[in-house]
């Protein structure tokens, strides 16, 4: 019981830490519909395998690309995102939308935000299983196309 205990409370203390909880963190542990902000590239992280589509300008000092994430740890868990880079000196309003999946699946939109001077900022969709080919259908950023992606695995 004291074990049960002790692992409760490890778990509660990852997810309060972390935002998320160990048994349902997919390849980003990131929500759908919602933008996270980084400093560096995104696509350099260890946790998961990016594969994402050729940069697509969106405006001057600002581009975007559609990717997919597969998780390293499971192989079969897969979440679409779309990468906004701003290198500009000011904010830049950036809203998102692709669709993802194996058979032209969900759609997934990320409303207006502010991407930070010289960040980068990464509109997460859902995760779901795939074992085969999974795809990006569409994405656009600002109601500008980007280029399609492929496969992921």
């Amino acid at each position: 019981m004291k074990l049960k205990k002790v692992t409760t409370y490890a778990v509660a203390v990852v997810t309060a830490v972390f935002g998320f909880s160990v048994v349902n963190a997919g390849p980003a542990a990131a929500d759908p519909g919602v933008w996270r902000s980084f400093k560096t590239s995104p696509t350099e992280a260890v946790y998961a395998d990016w594969n994402c589509a050729r940069t697509t300008p969106i405006e001057t000092g600002v581009e975007a690309q559609a990717c997919l994430i597969r998780s390293l740890y499971t192989g079969i868990d897969v979440q679409g995102a779309v990468i906004v880079h701003n290198r500009r000196d000011t904010l830049y309003p950036a809203e998102a939308a692709f669709t993802t999946g194996s058979n032209g699946g969900p759609r997934w939109v990320c409303s207006r935000s502010g991407v930070a001077a010289k960040s980068w900022s990464v509109c997460y969709g859902g995760t779901w299983i795939e074992t085969g080919t999974a795809r990006v259908y569409e994405a656009g950023v600002n109601g500008k196309d980007l280029v399609a992606l492929g496969a992921a695995g």
